[in-house]
């Protein structure tokens, strides 16, 4: 990853209002998203940051992606859920989740 663009991203989240729960969860599923595993650690805690400040479908989401493209399955999976019930809880769209989870799940992804 480009350390100037992680540099900009520490320095936005530093910045962030204390009840913005989406630049963390932006800046951390970038991140853990493009496979830079020096940072994944740190994507991580963004996005942990995020599901602190608000627990969202969207935040929730993107911690099940980014715990399964760290191998780490089965947590993916129960986060998943969450998600999806946070999603139908806040009246969100989580069909689109929901087939991708099944199809982690299924060993399709």
């Amino acid at each position: 990853m480009n350390a100037t663009t992680l540099a900009r991203m520490r320095k936005t989240i530093s910045e962030a209002k204390p009840d913005d729960w989406r630049t963390p969860v932006q800046a951390g599923n970038w991140v853990t998203s493009n496979s830079i595993t020096t940072d994944d650690a740190e994507g991580m805690a963004w996005i942990e940051q995020s599901i602190k400040i608000k627990s969202t479908f969207q935040n929730l989401s993107a911690k099940a992606n980014a715990l399964y493209r760290l191998g780490k399955k089965e947590e993916a999976f129960a986060v998943g859920e969450q998600a999806i019930q946070q999603g139908k809880t806040d009246k969100v769209n989580t069909a689109a989740f929901e087939k991708r989870l099944a199809d982690m799940k299924a060993g399709k992804i």
